[in-house]
Order: structure tokens, then C-alpha cells, then sequence
């Protein structure tokens, strides 16, 4: 996001993160979590570290900032995301790539 990030929501059935900010954009975050079980002083990482990587930004996603985004709680619809924004929108976003199923 180039301004404020106002929403995040956490995916509770796949590793996605959505954000929606005053930027009018919704930007989707793969969170890849490792667990590490050596314990080598030299190592930088600490025991469970997160990688965040962008897969995707809606540029344009509303005609102003973003102010929420929420993932849909169930499960076999879990590939919608719902926004909201400055200019009176809800959308609804449905996220479904080759893997989906």
C-alpha cells in the first residue's frame, strides 16, 4: 500500500491475507509460516517465522479508501472477500485460482 492500511483479514482455511487501505486498493498477502526445530544461535529467524509474499493488488478496488475487508466464514465459499469503501460500495470478490477446490 502506498497510504494507511485501515482493514486486514486472515483467511481461516488457506495461508491468505487481504488488506484494504486508504490507497482505494485491497492487496492479497500469501503468508507462508515455516516452524523451525534446530535452535543454532546463528540462525536470524526466530522458532515460527512468517514470509509474506504479494500475489495480487486490486488497484482500484473502490472510488476511495478501503475500510474493511472480511473473508467469507464458510468454508466452501471461503474464496470470497467482501469490501467496503469511502464511496458507499460493498463488493464482493470472488478468488478462485487453478489449486481452488
Amino acid at each position: 500500500h502506498k497510504f494507511a492500511i485501515y482493514s486486514v483479514a486472515c483467511s481461516k482455511f488457506n495461508n491468505v491475507i487481504a488488506t484494504g487501505g486508504a490507497d482505494n486498493a485491497i492487496t492479497l498477502l500469501l503468508s507462508n509460516s515455516s516452524s523451525s526445530s534446530s535452535s543454532s544461535s546463528s540462525s536470524k529467524k526466530s522458532e515460527s517465522d512468517t514470509d509474506l509474499q504479494c500475489v495480487a493488488t486490486i488497484s482500484s478496488a473502490h472510488d476511495g479508501d478501503v475500510n474493511c475487508v472480511s473473508w467469507n466464514p464458510c468454508k466452501t465459499l471461503s474464496h470470497l472477500l467482501v469490501s467496503s469503501g469511502d464511496d458507499g460500495l460493498a463488493r464482493v470478490w470472488s478468488l478462485i485460482d487453478s489449486t481452488h477446490k
